[in-house]
């Protein structure tokens, strides 16, 4: 469990209301990325994540919500902010990301 500091937490609208139609709350989602549950990100990201815990730069995490939704997670380099937000599409799939053919 890779726990890091949150700092100030902002929710945006669009993603409250996400959360509440997909029967989840801000609290699962923060628990879920400062324990590094990344979501669905590619290795890549995966890896830089893990990275920025200790080298203290930005970290992200994606969650699959209701139908084709996702939130997004985002902790500033210096751990002053997490922001959830609404992501405006899904992310590139993860077999995509990490340079492999969909078939």
């Amino acid at each position: 469990m890779r726990n890091f500091e949150l700092g100030k937490l902002v929710v945006t609208p669009a993603a409250a209301k996400v959360l509440q139609d997909s029967g989840s709350s801000a609290e699962e989602v923060l628990r879920r990325h400062a324990q590094g549950d990344w979501g669905e990100v590619s290795r890549q990201e995966r890896e830089i994540n893990e990275r920025a815990i200790d080298e203290r730069f930005n970290l992200v995490s994606n969650y699959p919500m209701t139908g084709d939704q996702f939130i997004t997670v985002f902790t500033k380099a210096d751990r002053s902010l997490t922001m959830i937000h609404l992501r405006p599409q899904a992310p590139v799939p993860v077999h995509a990301a990490e340079g492999h053919s969909a078939e």
